[in-house]
């Protein structure tokens, strides 16, 4: 027979092993909230980046494929910076720079920006990304493939992915002669063309031009290395996602519960 000091302290005991196995299960179960960063890497004289379009889906969307022709949506982005036509069936969203320019809101270099969302481990799974590069006819940064940032078992990955010069594409939709450029003072009109989607070959004659917002594209006396994506090595942005909290508070809290749960039983 157990005497009511005892049946107290095992109520509290099992009611605390509740606590801990609910809190456990919450964390896998659970929408998890993360973060997406993004680092606009170039230095000043450098290149600017449109909001970035993100998407997290369950891997059915495919944003472009290399070698294909673009969907309206990612011509528009890649053209105009415009990220309206694309979704991905899931969760997506729009990262706007804190400060922009002129009332448009794209990533200067050395910015960062970020947004939240809610996800769910299964039917957001995976991730995509597009930005168009400025100034140009037709760049943009983006992943064929989707990112998983969810494994199969609902356990959370987070993403670290730094974007090089050589993983600019151009959605092959103008002409990349720098006139009518987004975010250029070249003036001219665009010239239509109805290429595949590839890797982007370089700015061309808008090397050394001037941007919107004043600034020339690169210095001759650096030899335009500021903004010549083509040179190897050279790093567009950087993208994160992180979960918030991170995964380490949820362990630390668990972990005190169960201390606090070692602690009634050795009073008993």
């Amino acid at each position: 027979m157990f005497t009511n000091k005892q049946r107290t302290t095992r109520l509290r005991n099992g009611a605390t092993g509740l606590a801990l196995l609910a809190l456990l299960a919450s964390a896998n179960a659970n929408a998890l909230q993360v973060t997406v960063s993004i680092d606009n890497l170039s230095v000043d004289n450098g290149l600017y980046l449109t909001p970035l379009w993100v998407g997290f889906h369950d891997g059915s969307f495919d944003l472009f494929d290399s070698g294909a022709l673009a969907s309206q949506g990612l011509e528009d982005l890649a053209e105009e910076g415009d990220p309206s036509g694309l979704n991905s069936g899931g969760v997506d969203g729009v990262i706007f720079g804190p400060a922009g320019f002129a009332g448009a809101p794209i990533i200067d270099p050395g910015e960062t920006a970020s947004l939240s969302f809610e996800l769910d481990p299964v039917a957001n799974r995976y991730f995509s990304f597009a930005s168009m590069v400025i100034p140009s006819n037709d760049a943009f940064i983006g992943n064929a493939e989707s990112i998983e940032i969810f494994d199969a078992a609902g356990y959370f990955l987070g993403l670290d992915l730094t974007v090089l010069g050589s993983q600019v594409y151009d959605v092959g939709t103008e002409d990349n002669n720098g006139l009518g450029a987004a975010f250029s003072t070249n003036g001219g009109a665009s010239t239509d063309t109805n290429n595949p989607i590839a890797l982007h070959s370089g700015l061309g004659p808008l090397l050394g031009s001037t941007n919107g917002a004043g600034n020339f594209v690169g210095t001759a006396a650096n030899n335009f290395a500021e903004a010549d994506f083509t040179q190897v090595g050279f790093e567009v942005a950087r993208i994160g996602v992180n979960a918030v909290p991170e995964p380490g508070t949820l362990s630390l809290l668990g972990l005190s519960l169960f201390a606090l749960m070692s602690r009634r039983i050795k009073r008993a």
